[in-house]
């Protein structure tokens, strides 16, 4: 694929921010498994944190979706994006971030549109995040269309 076409490409970018273990990794398998759209190599993968749910090699083949772990700063860097849409040309990305890097710093192609921003929460430790880092959480919500409460069975009160 051409420079010029990957940069006037538009490319859906779908996030999932949160905090480790709050339940990014397994919701985004859950929705490539149950949607043939995603899969046949149509998806990149595209993740900022090893959590405690792998993207492991069996998995990926057996949905056919492309995946890509980001160490130190790279994602700082634009032309390291432009990279990955050569290699794999991906009808959509996917990018999973922890809710310790700020998205403002992730420094995306004017091409990749953001179609949806998802924020997880593990409702068994929101309390003491919310008390604990009011900022950052509103930051993580702020643009979220979508806001995921997980392990919620034990939880009786959510009203922070």
């Amino acid at each position: 694929m051409k420079e010029v076409e990957i940069m006037n490409k538009e490319i859906p970018v779908f996030l999932f921010n949160g905090f480790l273990d709050s339940g990014k990794s397994t919701l985004i398998k859950e929705i490539i498994e149950s949607e043939e759209n995603y899969q046949n190599y149509n998806t990149l993968i595209i993740s900022l944190e090893e959590g405690e749910v792998e993207f492991d090699s069996n998995w990926l083949k057996k949905y056919q979706v492309n995946y890509v772990y980001i160490e130190e700063d790279e994602h700082k860097e634009e032309e390291f994006f432009l990279n990955l849409v050569k290699k794999y040309n991906p009808k959509q990305i996917v990018i999973e971030l922890n809710a310790f890097i700020d998205i403002n710093e992730v420094k995306l192609p004017r091409n990749f549109a953001i179609y949806q921003e998802v924020t997880l929460f593990d409702a068994t430790k929101f309390e003491v995040y919310f008390n604990n880092m009011k900022p950052m959480i509103n930051q993580m919500v702020m643009y979220s269309s979508l806001v995921v409460f997980n392990r919620c069975s034990d939880v009786s009160n959510l009203s922070t």
